[in-house]
């Protein structure tokens, strides 16, 4: 028993009997020192068909030796095979609790497999997706600056505008007032 313990590489077996180590067939691993091999994650062990299958769609598998596979959560999908669940765009996927999570103000979405991001210093985002200047301000080399007098920019505004001939606005301006005259 020894023997085996120690020598049986991880994706081999051995029974004990034979002191030499089987590859695990494909589809399935083992851990070192076992006498058995198991399903790889994004498969499972069907009793029916006595071998590893793969997970279907919108199904997936993050256990080695998982003997089912788990549905995917609201607001996600898998690939056939998969360990993981993809989240739609806004949401990411938390491994812990097998959720799909919405991004929160003052962070945004890049890749459904990692984290939603905090803002930059200065930005803000409302709804997940992107992180923007405040009204009045533009993205120039790392930081939000104010527009300059005589423009203006909403926070879903790329760049600042400039404000139209019979109007005007001070330095940092969200819209532009009508001159009078």
């Amino acid at each position: 028993k020894q023997w085996y313990q120690r020598r049986v590489a991880v994706g081999t077996y051995s029974t004990g009997a034979v002191k030499e180590c089987t590859p695990c067939p494909s589809g399935f691993t083992s851990n070192m020192g076992m006498d058995h091999c198991l399903c790889t994650v994004g498969r499972f062990w069907s009793d029916t068909d006595r071998t590893c299958m793969e997970c279907p769609k919108a199904k997936y598998s993050d256990m080695v030796g998982a003997l089912s596979c788990r549905s995917c959560p609201d607001r996600s999908t898998s690939l056939p095979g998969s360990d993981v669940c993809t989240c739609e765009q806004g949401y990411v996927w938390n491994r812990e609790l097998h959720t799909c999570e919405e991004c929160h103000e003052g962070t945004y979405f890049i890749d459904s497999s990692v984290p939603c991001h905090p803002c930059p210093h200065g930005t803000v985002s409302s709804d997940g997706m992107a992180c923007f200047c405040p009204d009045g301000e533009y993205w120039d080399a790392g930081a939000c600056k104010s527009c300059p007098a005589g423009q203006y920019k909403s926070v879903r505004d790329i760049a600042c505008l400039p404000c139209p001939s019979a109007a005007s606005s001070l330095q940092g301006s969200a819209r532009c007032n009508c001159n009078r005259g």
